[in-house]
């Protein structure tokens, strides 16, 4: 098969064989593959680069996370151990669901040291995040546990509450000195100068300001906790119901009012409603 190309300018005839048309087309199109081939295998070599390179930073990344990992789980031990003590010291029992503790490696730090997929990372630092606030909440309770016990030591009725010399007649049954019946005696009798200073035993609320009977001007004060005590025989209160006080605050001074022999304090200490022996709280 030939082609004439035949141009109007040079008014020549120029035969062409199509079989030299297939040679040029073959010629272009081993070209273009190979061009493409060049051009693709560069994209391919580049590509492979990057993903080498991202496969050791990752797997560099994984590293260093296992290690911070590790280490937050031999403080969180450390931090058990020492949660450990303060709970013995509050007085705190409850079960350890992800305690571990101590010096011996624990089995998720073991773990964690052959680990090398993100997968398995991201399993270890959610069981951590759980153990941190597990952790959290049982040093709430511990705080909370130091706190009430300070808050009671500030409370408790501790202090001798005036200046004097103790009735040889104390708490229990004894010989009414005015009523010559034998009456259980629910407090102590404290012998001093009229006038002499009483404190609060302990912080509270004053619950009663008043005349009380046979105790005549009388103070009461809540301390919380189920402590109250009782101040009898005042010759002046200098409270208020309502008001807060703290230990070793002037209440009262001592007097003689209500059915009494002289100028002395009757100090009650009771809990959960039970006369209670003062002389037990007094601070050796």
């Amino acid at each position: 098969m030939k082609i004439i190309i035949y141009s109007s300018k040079s008014r020549i005839l120029r035969e062409i064989k199509f079989k030299n048309i297939v040679q040029v087309f073959l010629i272009i199109f081993i070209l273009l593959i190979g061009i493409s081939s060049v051009a693709l295998n560069q994209i391919f070599f580049s590509s492979s680069k990057s993903l080498l390179a991202e496969n050791k930073q990752l797997k560099a990344t994984i590293s260093s996370l296992n290690k911070k990992l590790i280490s937050i789980q031999n403080t969180l031990n450390s931090i058990y151990d020492i949660e450990k003590k303060l709970r013995l010291a509050a007085g705190i029992n409850y079960n350890d669901e992800y305690a571990t503790g101590g010096s011996e490696e624990s089995p998720i730090a073991r773990s964690l040291k052959s680990s090398n997929s993100l997968s398995e990372l991201n399993k270890f630092s959610e069981e951590l995040i759980n153990k941190v606030r597990y952790q959290k909440e049982k040093l709430e309770q511990i705080e909370n546990e130091f706190s009430k016990r300070e808050e009671l030591a500030k409370r408790i009725p501790a202090i001798v509450p005036m200046e004097g010399v103790f009735s040889e007649h104390g708490f229990g049954v004894r010989l009414h000195p005015i009523l010559k019946v034998w009456k259980f005696h629910e407090g102590l009798d404290i012998n001093g100068l009229y006038g002499a200073p009483v404190y609060a035993t302990g912080a509270g609320v004053v619950k009663f300001v008043g005349w009380n009977g046979g105790l005549g001007i009388t103070v009461v004060i809540d301390h919380g906790f189920g402590y109250e005590t009782t101040y009898g025989h005042l010759s002046k209160a200098l409270v208020r119901e309502g008001q807060s006080v703290k230990r070793f605050q002037k209440i009262g001074e001592c007097g003689t009012t209500g059915l009494s022999t002289g100028p002395h304090l009757h100090y009650e200490v009771s809990f959960n409603g039970q006369k209670q022996n003062p002389v037990h709280y007094f601070f050796k």
